[in-house]
C-alpha cells in the first residue's frame, strides 16, 4: 500500500469526514421520517412489554427469535409510561447508540489491518452508500445488537492474531456469544472464524491452550441458559420454534425463490468490484485474506439462505466496502479517487431523495391513534402494525397465520376460535389486510395442515367488520 501518497493527500480525509457527517444527517432523517415502522420493531417491544409483565417467552406467547433483546428491553419498558411513540423512539435511540458504536468498530478493524486512516474512512462512506445501512441504522431489532457484538468480535479476533494474547481471544469469543444469543442466524457468519481458529492452531500448535480455555466461555454462558430454559419449561418450545419451526418459515415467505433475483441484482452490483479485486491482488497482508474469506462467506450464505430484506445483506455489503477502500488506497491516481468520491456524494444525494419520498405520514397516524388508548384491546390481521400495550387473549397474539403451521408441527396448544374472541372481548381494533385472506389458503401452508375445520375455526369472518368503521386503511375500530 502506497502509505506515503495517501500521507501527502491526507486532505482527503476532510472530504471523507464531511462525507460522514452528510451521512449522519441523512440517518437522523430515516429515523424520523422514512417508512421504516417496521412489523419487527413493535413485535419485539410487543415482546418486551410481556416479560417485564413476568411472561415468558416460548411458553406463554409465540415468538420464533433469540430472546436477549426482549430481557434486555423489558426493564426499560416498565419504568417507561405507557406512551407507544415515546417508547419507540427510546428503543429507536438505543438501537442508534449501538449502530454508532459498531461504526466505530468497524472504523478499527479497517484501521488495524492497514494502518491508514484514510482508508478506513473509505470504506465507511462505501459502506454508507448502501440504502439499508441509513434505514437499519436506527432500527429495534436483533440485527443491530448483534452487528455491534459481532464486529467486537471480529476487533478482538484480530487482535488476537497479530498479539496472541489470551484475552484478546476470550473477549472476541464473548462477543460472538453474545451476537448469538440476540441472533441465532449469526452463527453463520461466525462460522469463518471457527475455521481460522483451526488453520491457526494448525500453525501454531502450542496455541491450542489459548481455544481450548476460552472455549468455556461460550459452554458456560449457553449451558447455564439451558439449565435455566429446562426448569423454566421452555427448552423445547424454544428448539421448536427457534430451530425447527424456523427451518420451515422460510418455505412459507418464500413460495417462489425467483422473487429475489431483483433484490440481488440491485444490491449486489458494488460487491462485484470487490470480488473482481479479490481475484486480481497478486499479494497482500492475512488479515485482507480474511476479510475476503468473510466476504465470500457471507455471499454463499445468502445464496443458500435467500435473503428476504436488503438489510439481511449488510455484512456483506460492509465486506465489499471494505474490500473497495482497499484497493483505493493502493492506487496513486487523483483522478481515480475524485471520480470515486464524486460517485459517493451522488449516492448519498440519491439516498436522500428515497428519504424525501419514503416518508411515515401514514405509519404515524397508525402510532398516534393507539397512543389515544394504548393498552386498547386489538386483533391484528395486517403483518405491519401493532399495538405494544394492547392485551393479549391468546399464544398467538400477533400475526394470526403463524400459528397454522406451529400448530400442525407441534400440536402446541388447543384450538380457539378467532371469531369468538373478537366478539367475546368486544375487541376494540382490527387490523385487517386483504392479502391475508389470500395467505390462509396458500398451498405452501397446506402442505402443513389441510383440516377444513381448523381454516373454518381460525379464519376471520370478515362478516365482522359490520361491526366495526374503517377510521384509517386497514385499521378498523369497534363502533359506538
Amino acid at each position: 500500500m502506497n502509505n506515503r501518497y495517501l500521507n501527502k493527500i491526507s486532505y482527503i480525509d476532510k472530504w471523507l469526514i464531511v462525507i460522514l457527517a452528510i451521512n449522519f444527517i441523512g440517518i437522523i432523517l430515516t429515523m424520523f421520517h422514512s417508512d421504516t415502522i417496521m412489523m419487527d420493531e413493535i413485535e419485539h417491544l410487543r415482546a418486551s412489554y410481556f416479560i417485564s409483565l413476568g411472561d415468558m417467552p416460548y411458553r406463554d406467547f409465540f415468538e420464533h427469535h433469540h430472546p436477549l433483546i426482549w430481557f434486555m428491553f423489558a426493564p426499560i419498558i416498565s419504568i417507561l409510561p405507557k406512551d407507544i411513540l415515546l417508547t419507540y423512539y427510546t428503543a429507536r435511540t438505543l438501537a442508534l447508540i449501538f449502530s454508532i458504536a459498531s461504526t466505530y468498530f468497524i472504523y478499527k478493524i479497517v484501521k488495524f489491518f492497514t494502518n491508514n486512516k484514510t482508508c478506513a474512512l473509505f470504506s465507511l462512506v462505501i459502506y454508507f452508500m448502501y440504502y439499508p445501512s441509513w434505514y437499519s441504522f436506527s432500527i429495534f431489532k436483533p440485527d443491530t445488537f448483534t452487528r455491534f457484538f459481532y464486529l467486537c468480535g471480529v476487533y478482538f479476533f484480530f487482535l488476537y492474531y497479530k498479539n496472541n494474547k489470551r484475552k484478546d481471544l476470550a473477549y472476541s469469543v464473548l462477543s460472538f456469544t453474545i451476537a448469538f444469543l440476540f441472533l441465532q442466524t449469526i452463527a453463520f457468519s461466525i462460522l469463518p472464524f471457527i475455521i481460522f481458529s483451526c488453520y491457526f492452531i494448525y500453525n501454531k500448535k502450542n496455541k491450542w491452550k489459548d481455544f481450548a480455555i476460552v472455549s468455556i466461555i461460550p459452554i458456560s454462558i449457553i449451558g447455564a441458559l439451558g439449565i435455566w430454559f429446562y426448569y423454566s419449561e421452555i427448552l423445547a418450545p424454544y428448539i421448536q420454534l427457534n430451530w425447527i419451526y424456523n427451518r420451515h418459515l422460510f418455505d412459507f415467505i418464500h413460495t417462489n425463490p425467483k422473487s429475489t433475483i431483483p433484490l440481488y441484482i440491485v444490491n449486489l452490483l458494488p460487491s462485484i468490484f470487490a470480488f473482481a479485486y479479490i481475484i486480481y491482488i497478486k499479494k497482500t497482508n492475512a488479515f485482507f485474506y480474511m476479510i475476503s474469506f468473510l466476504c465470500l462467506c457471507e455471499l454463499i450464505q445468502h445464496t443458500y439462505f435467500i435473503a428476504v430484506y436488503p438489510h439481511y445483506l449488510i455484512l456483506l455489503f460492509l465486506y465489499s466496502s471494505i474490500i473497495t477502500a482497499y484497493a483505493m488506497s493502493t492506487t496513486n491516481n487523483k483522478k481515480i479517487i475524485y471520480t470515486f468520491i464524486s460517485f459517493i456524494l451522488l449516492n448519498v444525494v440519491l439516498n436522500l431523495c428515497t428519504v424525501a419520498i419514503t416518508n411515515n405520514k401514514s405509519s404515524l397516524n397508525y402510532m398516534r391513534e393507539y397512543n389515544k388508548n394504548p393498552e386498547a384491546s386489538m386483533v391484528n390481521f395486517n403483518v405491519t402494525y401493532f399495538s405494544i400495550y394492547a392485551p393479549r387473549f391468546s399464544y398467538y397474539w400477533f400475526y394470526p397465520n403463524f400459528e397454522y403451521m406451529d400448530n400442525s408441527m407441534f400440536d402446541r396448544l388447543p384450538d380457539y376460535n378467532i371469531n369468538d374472541i373478537i366478539q367475546e372481548n368486544n375487541v376494540e381494533f382490527i387490523a385487517y389486510n386483504d392479502e391475508v385472506k389470500l395467505n390462509l389458503n396458500m398451498d405452501i401452508m397446506k402442505k402443513y395442515y389441510n383440516a377444513k375445520d381448523y381454516y373454518d375455526q381460525h379464519n376471520f369472518n370478515i362478516k365482522i367488520l359490520e361491526n366495526y368503521e374503517q377510521i384509517l386503511p386497514k385499521l378498523y375500530k369497534r363502533k359506538n
